[in-house]
């Protein structure tokens, strides 16, 4: 029996600074490369030429999904194709997608991708989404934003991890925003183009047109969703933002049943009730303790369950430091700290030298 055959397939538009490195990750892993221009005017061509690729040429028309579609297209005659983007590496697994394909049914194998991005205090996070790429042949896209795969096959994780550098200190809404609005004109009621819409807005701290776009996703999704989750993690950072914290303690209470095993959403009700307090001080001080427990919560967790790297963990204790030291709780604050810095979290060593200068 012959070996299913792999393809990589992408798009780009002037990624000179990303696509060698993509490239000569992947490819000792695939059988061909198919990179599809939609009209670089830098080196990419080039580059990619140079390190072995197919390169195929689309004239852009505001649709994701057609863009990928057409790369679909150009590696039709392979059975298993994985789809990346130039700002993405692979880091680990390379060597599972072999056996991956070697005996599989038709299924969507999903990657790890771990997104780097600069709070607005300026430090850098990483976030982990599991998201479906490596499609079998026939598989087809759809949504001229954000495009989603077209297909009711069943998702497994592959193993593959992937590096993904393009949020940092870069801006696509420019971009993005106006492509969602028009989406949005003729699927007023889409629950997933007003989450996106929220997303965008948010990401540029627009928090008002964040807000009024996660309302009406919140009310139109009913948790039906694989991202509802997201959405309420978002959702309520907006309305913190928005000093909104009657609406966020709705939100929340509403919405911890269901997000019982989501760290993401108790480290964010932590911030929101902490910056509640020190605006409205609560009548019962006991009230207080609430943000202890969220962040103790999220340690119970684990990263395992969450989105964004170190809220299960390292920050999840830093913060149960920092709410110990403005107790002048030294010993609970020392113990804190140095869970965090054990992990590597830098802030939390400074702190912890701090704390034996005060001594």
């Amino acid at each position: 029996m012959l070996k299913p055959r792999l393809a990589l397939a992408m798009i780009v538009k002037n990624e000179a600074a990303h696509l060698a490195r993509c490239l000569d990750r992947i490819r000792p892993w695939v059988d061909h490369m198919l990179v599809l221009d939609t009209g670089s005017s830098d080196d990419t061509i080039a580059i990619a030429e140079h390190a072995g690729a197919e390169v195929r040429h689309f004239a852009w028309c505001d649709d994701f999904a057609a863009a990928r579609n057409a790369a679909l297209d150009a590696v039709a005659d392979y059975d298993w194709v994985l789809v990346l983007d130039a700002d993405e590496t692979i880091v680990a697994g390379g060597e599972i997608l072999r056996r991956f394909i070697a005996d599989l049914e038709p299924c969507l194998g999903r990657i790890a991708i771990r997104s780097t991005f600069r709070q607005e205090n300026g430090e850098i996070q990483t976030s982990v989404s599991r998201i479906s790429r490596l499609l079998p042949r026939g598989v087809r896209y759809r949504g001229r934003i954000h495009e989603q795969i077209a297909a009711t096959l069943p998702h497994i994780d592959t193993g593959v991890v992937v590096e993904h550098s393009g949020y940092l200190d870069t801006d696509k809404s420019g971009r993005n925003i106006p492509l969602l609005q028009a989406e949005l004109v003729g699927s007023p009621q889409d629950a997933a183009l007003h989450y996106l819409l929220g997303r965008e807005w948010q990401a540029i701290r627009r928090h008002d047109e964040a807000r009024q776009h996660f309302t009406e996703s919140y009310r139109l999704c009913l948790g039906r969703y694989t991202w509802a989750s997201d959405l309420v993690v978002r959702f309520l950072q907006t309305l913190k933002a928005c000093d909104a914290f009657d609406e966020a303690v709705a939100v929340a209470s509403a919405e911890q049943e269901r997000q019982q095993h989501n760290a993401d959403f108790f480290f964010v009700l932590a911030d929101t009730l902490l910056d509640l307090f020190i605006r409205q001080p609560p009548e019962n001080p006991a009230e207080v303790a609430m943000v202890e427990q969220c962040w103790q919560r999220c340690l119970e967790l684990g990263d395992s369950h969450a989105e964004v790297e170190g809220r299960g963990s390292y920050l999840a204790a830093y913060n149960l430091g920092a709410f110990a030291e403005v107790w002048n709780d030294v010993p609970k604050a020392r113990h804190w700290y140095g869970m965090a810095a054990t992990q590597g979290y830098a802030p939390a060593s400074e702190r912890l030298a701090g704390l034996k200068e005060v001594e």
